[in-house]
């Protein structure tokens, strides 16, 4: 279980003669930390979103999700400023990929640029993490994470945080406790929450379960239930438990749609049914028609269990946009989807399959962590939410299926660890 704990801001020592680089928006918060800054004696250099990269007055505009844009910007600086603060997330509205995008090439910009010493780097949210019990306002802006998990182990002296404000604080506090981030210089990166005045972090506790004696308490017998990604791995186990223990009506919702016979059979046994509905969760117009012809067969739906998802590990150096766009969009732009198709108060359960990544944070899963940390606060923004972050299943899921460790692999005559032989005709 995660849970936001307090957490002091340890002491740290502030550069002397440190250079600012504020990414900027019409927000208020983004307007306080420049007059902030400004009002302790530093002159930041600002950046605004614009059409194109270019000079403007004393400062510059961008196009947010461009990488030549922000290597022509610190091109043109001449040196990658020792902090810099990203106010990107703060306009409303914005899906997820598209705040990734904007941080991506922040990152890949400065990576081109190779500075002799890196940055601190803080990107400001608000209302995107669950604290005090309280319902993530702006789930898309969790994405970020992604970047500030990975980009430190990809980028040795890098320094990342996500800094979440509260919706309720004042502006000019707000912007006080952003740049009192800005100045940890040597203190743990991650994320942090600030609500008012009161510092948060995010700690893994762990959480006794017992077994119930019968079904779960937001599950129904008979009940009906849509299971993304349900064809393979976790989600098809998830499959024969709701068809062998709940006698459910299960829609095992993919692009494909492919039959799977044992499923039938299964749900014939169990007394429950079975059907396979062809959709793109990332294709909101799809994914609604989808939903209604499930609605027809089974005459409502009780639940989801989003457990769509792939995987495509690379470096930030070496991704490019349309790799990460992938992995982003079965599991954040899915369960954005079926967040808004199935609003709050429709549904017992909204389940999203997560992953132990976003705790451990591998380097090349940039977007993998992204993907599943927007996804998380998707959940967390509904009193039907639950996340299930799974680790590494030995015979079932996308590391089975990336890695070629489990049994699947080996029936069908692979290594256990090199995975499928494939012989190249050329030699």
């Amino acid at each position: 279980t995660v849970e936001w704990v307090e957490a002091p801001l340890p002491s740290a020592a502030a550069k002397a003669k440190a250079g600012w680089l504020l990414l900027a928006n019409d927000d208020a918060l983004a307007t306080a930390v420049q007059e902030a800054l400004q009002a302790g004696g530093k002159q930041p250099v600002v950046v605004r979103p614009g059409a194109a990269f270019g000079k403007d007055g004393d400062g510059y505009t961008l196009r947010p999700d461009s990488i030549e844009d922000h290597e022509a910007l610190f091109a043109a600086l001449g040196a990658v400023p020792e902090r810099i603060v990203h106010c990107g997330a703060l306009r409303g509205g914005a899906a997820a990929a598209d705040l990734f995008d904007a941080g991506f090439a922040l990152v890949r910009g400065i990576q081109a640029a190779d500075p002799k010493t890196m940055p601190r780097l803080v990107f400001v949210a608000r209302g995107s993490a669950p604290v005090d019990g309280q319902p993530v306002q702006q789930p898309a802006a969790a994405a970020l994470f992604g970047l500030v998990a990975v980009a430190p182990r990809e980028l040795p002296g890098l320094e990342a945080v996500l800094v979440d404000v509260g919706a309720d604080d004042a502006v000019a506090d707000a912007a006080a406790r952003v740049l009192d981030e800005a100045l940890a210089n040597g203190t743990p990166t991650g994320r942090v929450a600030w609500r008012a005045g009161r510092r948060f972090q995010p700690r893994r506790t762990r959480t006794p379960v017992a077994a119930p004696a019968g079904l779960p308490k937001r599950l129904r017998e008979h009940g009906s239930y849509v299971v993304t990604g349900g064809n393979g791995g976790i989600g098809r186990a998830l499959c024969e438990y709701l068809l062998t223990r709940a006698k459910a009506k299960v829609a095992v919702l993919s692009r494909s749609a492919r039959h799977d016979a044992a499923l039938v059979a299964l749900a014939q046994r169990s007394g429950g049914d079975v059907r396979f509905v062809a959709a793109d969760v990332a294709d909101r117009e799809a994914l609604a028609k989808a939903l209604a012809d499930v609605r027809g067969a089974f005459g409502a739906i009780h639940g989801v269990f989003h457990a769509a998802g792939t995987i495509d590990d690379a470096p930030i150096a070496s991704k490019t946009r349309e790799q990460a766009h992938a992995v982003l969009a079965p599991k954040a732009t899915g369960a954005a989807n079926l967040a808004a198709l199935l609003p709050e108060g429709q549904l017992d359960v909204f389940a999203v399959f997560s992953s132990s990544s976003v705790t451990i944070a591998p380097a090349g899963q940039s977007d993998y962590i992204a993907a599943n940390s927007a996804l998380e606060a998707i959940a967390h923004s509904r009193r039907d939410g639950l996340v299930l972050a799974w680790g590494v299943w030995r015979d079932l899921g996308m590391a089975e299926r990336a890695y070629g460790t489990g049994s699947s692999h080996a029936a069908n005559g692979g290594h256990p660890l090199l995975g499928a032989r494939s012989d190249d005709p050329a030699g």
